[in-house]
């Protein structure tokens, strides 16, 4: 506080020492007559300060104004307390005036040269001239019928103080940089030169008499127009203080054009005033006026380098064309690229001209909506590249003038992935629906189907024991052929239900506990009569403390029959073997163990219970191996894909329906586990099953314990 409140009283106190120098100054040496002073500083000093530094600084004009008051002779306080307030408030009000129409000190905008003419030099000196004549007239320093001439004697000079002074300071108040270019400040020198040369000849030199035909005050009015094209307010405003120097000086050096056609000093003063008035304001005038053009200039290039740049660089295609023939001018790389033309070949052409329309209405159509509506927003059409391809765009169009020239602005976005992907998910939907709907189909006929097959099945094993007790054994291998056909039809049906109710998700897992040993001897039961009529040797390798598991014993039994029943289908006089190990899982078991219980998560309606599966670190390794018909790699590439088999030979000679191991592929991953083949054509496949020992679900002791 103590810092910025002697920062504050410095302030003051350098402004009241310039008000009271700058007011002495004009008395002692701008008084070219006791009538009338060609200019009063002092004001345009304290309008320039204020403005700078703020209306708060107001006291500093006050005690300048205040002593220099004082200074007079038959001065006395009470005057110079009224004057001192008449100053004070001229100035805080053109600063007040003008900082409503937010005035900028640069001075670069028409509104501010204006606003400083008319509202600070013509309209708040009024102020300090009515209140200063009356006191003059009221303390009988002079008397009321010389009150029009002091009036405007005070109006004059102050208005002339701030026409002049004020901008000077106001543009100069920061130094400007030096220009890089030597041309310019090569040219500002010979501009100050021949400003110092003119202002000397036209109104200071005794010379002049010789010419003095020739109207020679017009002569500065080019320096003042070449200073306001050129170099802005900063140099006119500095033109306009030398030349109102040079007039006043050839004033009172008793030369210069104004004493020509004057009869005496006052009138003299009163040309002058006028002419560099008219100058001033004139100069001041047109620089804000080129100041603007120039701002406006440097806008417009700015905005159209932006246009430029976002024109370019847009991953939009962007293309302008005339309104009247659809020509191209222009167009950027996203256009161009979009429909596969050079800009070589594309500029200068119509879309008619390239062929770009797939159907010929899109175009009359379009024309028509731009017509009424002046734009055109998201229009999907077709067009044709140069290649021929066809694709969609979603086009949108803009009315534009380039110069003289009615255009058009297009602005495309290339959809045809879009569409593409629409018709695809579309495409899913209705096979997925299909889907669903085959499997529910599959899925009645498999139960509709089974009832009559099983009372066939059962009527043949009748019939069996009937031919038998009659002794008709002729018959009996007949019905034995009707039994296997029906169970094989049977197995089919149940495999196509198993499929659906995997792909449906309706599968669940029914977890117990039982011991392997018994699981191996029921599919070794199973599997023996089928491998004995292909003449092979089954070889079972599983210890007898192999020890119980936790899971699902149907899946797991199924899928171990449904591998030997292949290995029993594509083997003769072979050997099939089947060993079962336990083992310990290593880290990366784990890993994949915990990918193959999350993969499964989220199937339909088993994803509640199988979130909540856990597994335990031991597993249980079942390998069913054999030395049949092997497969190439490219027949093992697909061997789990439903009803996919080695071959379609395979098919016709051996049977089947290929959903057997694709089952057993969902079954053991619905168990935390996993299957993998290995097969050689010609020397034999080997499947190896991996399940852990303890599947868990914690859905079903959550459930007890709450029980």
């Amino acid at each position: 506080m103590k810092g910025h409140s002697c920062r504050y009283f410095l302030a003051v106190g350098a402004i009241a020492l310039t008000y009271y120098l700058a007011s002495q100054f004009a008395i002692s040496t701008l008084t070219l007559s006791s009538e009338i002073y060609p200019m009063w500083p002092a004001a345009g000093i304290a309008q320039a300060a204020l403005l700078v530094f703020g209306r708060q600084l107001w006291p500093g004009i006050a005690i300048g104004g205040f002593l220099f008051s004082m200074s007079v002779p038959s001065a006395n306080i009470a005057t110079a307390l009224i004057s001192a307030a008449a100053r004070t408030l001229q100035a805080w009000t053109g600063t007040y005036l003008l900082q409503r129409i937010n005035f900028s000190a640069g001075l670069d905008r028409l509104k501010d040269v204006l606003g400083i003419v008319g509202l600070a030099a013509l309209g708040s000196t009024l102020i300090n001239s009515t209140i200063g004549s009356i006191v003059v007239c009221l303390s009988g320093l002079s008397s009321w019928s010389n009150f029009r001439m002091i009036w405007g004697t005070w109006w004059v000079g102050d208005a002339m103080g701030i026409l002049l002074v004020a901008p000077l300071l106001l543009t100069w108040q920061q130094l400007p940089k030096l220009p890089s270019p030597r041309k310019k400040i090569a040219e500002r020198a010979i501009w100050l030169l021949l400003l110092l040369a003119v202002g000397w000849l036209v109104f200071c030199s005794r010379t002049r008499a010789a010419y003095a035909r020739y109207p020679l005050e017009y002569l500065p009015f080019p320096l003042v127009v070449w200073a306001a094209f050129r170099f802005g307010q900063r140099y006119t405003a500095l033109s306009n203080f030398v030349l109102c120097g040079f007039a006043i000086w050839g004033i009172a050096r008793g030369s210069g054009p104004f004493l020509k056609h004057a009869s005496s000093i006052p009138q003299a003063l009163l040309s002058l005033q006028a002419f560099i008035a008219v100058i001033a304001v004139t100069g001041l005038v047109l620089a804000a006026t080129v100041a603007e053009r120039h701002q406006a200039e440097a806008s417009l290039r700015s905005s159209e380098e932006r246009f430029s740049k976002a024109f370019h660089a847009s991953p939009v295609g962007i293309s302008i064309c005339t309104l009247t023939d659809g020509c191209f001018l222009d167009a950027n790389e996203s256009f161009l690229r979009s429909l596969g033309w050079l800009r070589d070949e594309f500029i200068g052409r119509t879309a008619r001209d390239l062929g770009m329309w797939v159907n010929s209405e899109d175009e009359p159509r379009l024309a028509q909506i731009l017509h009424t509506q002046n734009s055109t927003g998201n229009q999907e059409i077709k067009i044709r590249t140069k290649t021929g391809e066809v694709r969609d765009w979603l086009l949108s169009e803009e009315l534009i003038d380039l110069g003289s020239t009615e255009c058009v602005l297009i602005m495309t976005s290339d959809i045809t992935e879009r569409l593409r992907s629409e018709e695809f998910r579309r495409a899913a939907l209705v096979a997925e629906a299909a889907n669903r709907s085959k499997s529910i189909f599959l899925a009645n006929m498999s139960h509709e189907l089974r009832t009559p097959l099983n009372h066939i099945i059962g009527f043949s094993q009748t019939l069996q024991e009937e031919a038998r007790d009659l002794g008709a054994e002729e018959l009996i291998d007949d019905l034995k052929i009707i039994t296997s056909s029906g169970r094989d039809l049977l197995t089919l049906i149940e495999g196509i239900l198993d499929l659906t109710n995997i792909e449906a998700g309706d599968i669940e897992l029914h977890l117990e506990t039982f011991t392997i040993l018994n699981v191996v001897e029921q599919v070794v039961a199973t599997i023996e009569p089928i491998a004995e009529r292909k003449k092979n040797i089954l070889e079972i390798q599983c210890p007898s403390d192999i020890g119980s598991m936790h899971t699902d014993k149907t899946k797991l039994r199924q899928s171990l029959v449904n591998l030997l029943s292949n290995a029993s289908k594509f083997t003769s006089d072979g050997t099939i073997t089947f060993a079962v190990t336990r083992s310990l899982e290593t880290p990366a078991e784990a890993a994949s163990k915990g990918k193959r219980l999350g993969a499964y998560r989220g199937d339909g309606k088993a994803e509640n219970t199988l979130s909540l599966l856990s597994a335990s670190p031991e597993w249980i390794i079942f390998t069913i191996k054999d030395t049949g018909i092997g497969m190439s790699p490219e027949q093992l590439a697909r061997i789990f894909d439903p009803f996919m088999q080695a071959d379609s030979s395979s098919t016709k000679k051996y049977g089947g329906t290929g959903l057997g191991l694709t089952i057993t592929k969902e079954f053991c991953s619905m168990m935390g586990g996993d299957i993998t083949a290995f097969s050689e054509l010609d020397k034999g496949s080997t499947f190896t099953i991996r399940l852990p020992a303890i599947l868990t679900d914690f859905s079903e002791s959550t459930e007890n314990s709450d029980k």
